[in-house]
């Protein structure tokens, strides 16, 4: 259950707290029982609404909300400085946060990831002058050099928690550009993890509690931030802090914020569906100001489908309805009008860095025919999926797959109402209104008869004609695995407000920030910069305590 709600004011447990511009939507999370109608109206002239009446009353230096990449490294980095810590998710335990099944951040100049390669060492300020102009310098250049510094940092307190990794410099040739060899390849997940990352918050003295829901800051009599206010199965829990680090894992699973943000895009998320933006809210809510950049972390295993039963995306070699798979095959994509709009084979050679466009379109298609619907269904994917000689390697994991019930499958999508089939080019392209399709079949054969396709210069090798009927049109969403884009800071991690001025007591960081460019550049930079940040947001808030 959502309800919106505008900024809002009322005390409780002797302080002034704002309410967020909504509350988590959890499904199993039942409001509290403890409220009371509060009166009067906030300095806006808005309704005060109702007031949370606590029913538990903590105390601690530093409160950290959200447990996954960035909220595990904040704790940590508090803890150690010496700070009194707090850190909580909404989660039931830590297996259930967001970072227990992530696959390999990047990071720079950590001492075990040059130790593994001495001859292949990766340098911070080589990296950070790298993504600078990869990404023709439209980050926040101080933070991005002080995430940069701190990401090594992070992988080495992990493996000294006992968590172990396998690094990409020692596979990847030191010609490469650095966000090639920058990786380090998670060889733990879910308990396994979580127990490593658990460990880590013990060594630093953190206490964790979960099952707490944050909803809204707390304000002291002065109007700087005191703490957050949340729910539980108890009732409400005020949780007075000198510091608060918002790590609440982005806005993904929000599909109201995601239009917002992504002009109107329906993206399917595969990470935390925790991710509802309430971190974010509650940064706004506190006067917190909106970067410009948002992008995605890709889900580079292809389709996804709202309507899809079961999952409704594709991830590894997991079950799934099979005509999803066939999005990453390189082959004829068209928009919503039955138009041509990229170059197609850049979703099989290129799987996590294809996002602008397809999220640009927000729904699109595929188009095959009957030709290769029986290469599909008698061929395993290694085959389809290396048509130009440069797949990626992500596809290891299902290369040795044949979608022997390809057919079926689809006629399952159509009942769904995500494909179509029909004996006519026409008669495809009805069943979703594309009225340009027919157009630019005619066209895209003509290109693949010729060799050369001269509007957006795909490889040859994927043009892939569609001539033989019946003919199958699939319909596909965007999914991804964590938003990029939030929450304006300063190179340290504090929220700014609308004069570029830091918030008193309030920090953001990993997904919650606005740490990103457009486009998502190099692979493991999302996983790589929440863990990074989390540092440095743990580390500025225990220096900056009075």
């Amino acid at each position: 259950m959502t309800r919106e709600m505008s900024r809002r004011s009322f005390i409780g447990a002797g302080a002034s707290v704002a309410l967020a511009a909504g509350i988590m939507g959890l499904a199993g999370c039942s409001s509290s029982t403890n409220q009371q109608e509060a009166t009067g109206q906030d300095a806006q002239g808005e309704d005060v609404g109702e007031r949370l009446v606590a029913s538990e009353t903590l105390d601690t230096d530093i409160l950290v909300v959200g447990l996954g990449a960035s909220g595990v490294m904040a704790a940590t980095a508090a803890g150690k400085a010496g700070a009194k810590v707090l850190a909580i998710d909404c989660a039931s335990s830590m297996v259930g946060t967001g970072n227990v099944n992530t696959t390999a951040p990047s990071v720079y100049g950590s001492k075990h990831q040059n130790e593994a390669n001495p001859d292949n060492q990766i340098v911070p300020v080589e990296a950070y002058k790298e993504l600078l102009e990869q990404t023709h310098y439209q980050e926040n250049s101080k933070l991005l050099r002080n995430l940069v510094e701190h990401s090594g940092i992070c992988i080495d307190t992990a493996i000294d928690a006992g968590l172990t990794f396998m690094f990409v410099n020692t596979l990847a040739p030191k010609e490469a550009p650095i966000g090639d060899r920058a990786g380090c390849l998670y060889m733990e997940a879910m308990e396994d993890r979580a127990q490593g990352w658990e460990r880590m918050l013990s060594d630093a003295g953190v206490e964790t509690r979960f099952g707490l829901i944050a909803k809204y800051l707390i304000f002291d009599e002065t109007g700087a931030v005191a703490g957050v206010q949340c729910e539980s199965d108890n009732g409400a829990v005020d949780i007075n802090a000198k510091k608060v680090i918002l790590c609440c894992g982005g806005f993904l699973a929000n599909e109201e914020m995601v239009k917002q943000y992504f002009a109107g895009a329906k993206m399917l998320s595969c990470g935390d569906q925790n991710a509802k933006g309430d971190g974010i809210k509650m940064a706004l809510s506190a006067g917190g100001q909106m970067g410009k950049n948002f992008s995605v972390s890709m889900n580079e295993f292809g389709g996804a489908n709202a309507q899809a039963s079961g999952l409704r995306y594709t991830f590894g070699d997991l079950e799934c309805n099979s005509a999803l798979r066939m999005a990453i095959m390189g082959l004829l994509m068209v928009d919503a009008e039955g138009g041509r709009f990229f170059d197609e084979g850049i979703v099989c050679d290129r799987g996590m860095f294809a996002g602008e466009p397809l999220i640009r379109n927000s729904t699109y298609y595929c188009v095959c025919d009957q030709a290769f619907m029986d290469r599909v269904k008698s061929e395993p994917l290694s085959n389809l999926l290396a048509i130009g000689g440069k797949a990626a390697k992500e596809w290891k994991a299902i290369a040795k797959m044949t979608l022997t019930n390809i057919e079926t499958d689809i006629d399952t999508a159509i009942s769904e109402g995500w494909a179509a089939k029909g004996d006519t080019i026409a008669e495809i392209a009805q069943a979703f209104d594309l009225s340009n399709l027919e157009e630019t079949v005619e066209k895209y054969n003509s290109y693949c008869d010729a060799g050369e396709d001269p509007d957006f210069l795909v490889d040859p090798t994927y043009l892939t004609p569609v001539k033989q009927a019946p003919y199958y049109l699939i319909q596909y969403n965007p999914s991804a695995w964590l938003s990029l884009g939030g929450i304006k800071t300063d190179e340290r991690c504090r929220v700014l407000d609308v004069d570029n001025k830091p918030i008193d007591n309030l920090f953001a960081a990993g997904a919650d920030a606005d740490l990103w460019a457009v486009p998502y550049v190099s692979k493991g930079a999302a996983n790589g910069f929440c863990l990074a940040s989390g540092w440095l947001a743990g580390e500025s808030a225990a220096e900056l305590l009075a």
